[in-house]
């Protein structure tokens, strides 16, 4: 048996903006493990009587990901993969996309001034002399 291969219409009315689509808020469950994990951390060499360093943990989050220096033997470096990898990196991404679909539909004029995808191509001649 063969499956059946259709050509996949547009539904009507369908809005990028609608806000019930998932992809819109796929950031939402990843900003929450973020903000959990970003108010739990604590420096690994961090002294019960020094004062908390909010700048090393905005670099521990947001710094980018050394792996030539990352010693995968550490006990802090499965920690620091999820954190960067599994969590901050996505969920920022997911962010952005978000923004940028809000933004786009902020000056709904911008949408007409694309271009086709596909140029025809104009005419070569072909006199070889």
């Amino acid at each position: 048996m063969g499956g059946m291969f259709r050509t996949h219409e547009p539904m009507e009315g369908h809005s990028e903006v609608d806000w019930r689509r998932p992809i819109l808020w796929a950031w939402a469950p990843l900003a929450v493990i973020f903000l959990w994990r970003f108010v739990t951390w604590r420096a690994p060499d961090a002294s019960v009587l020094a004062a908390p360093d909010h700048f090393e943990r905005l670099r521990y989050f947001f710094s980018p990901m050394s792996f030539a220096s990352l010693n995968p033997l550490a006990p802090q470096a499965p920690g620091l993969v999820f954190d960067l990898v599994l969590i901050t990196g996505p969920m920022v991404f997911l962010l952005a996309y978000s923004a940028g679909v809000w933004l786009r539909h902020q000056r709904p004029g911008l949408e007409d001034t694309v271009e086709p995808a596909l140029i025809e191509p104009a005419e070569q001649p072909t006199d070889l002399h």
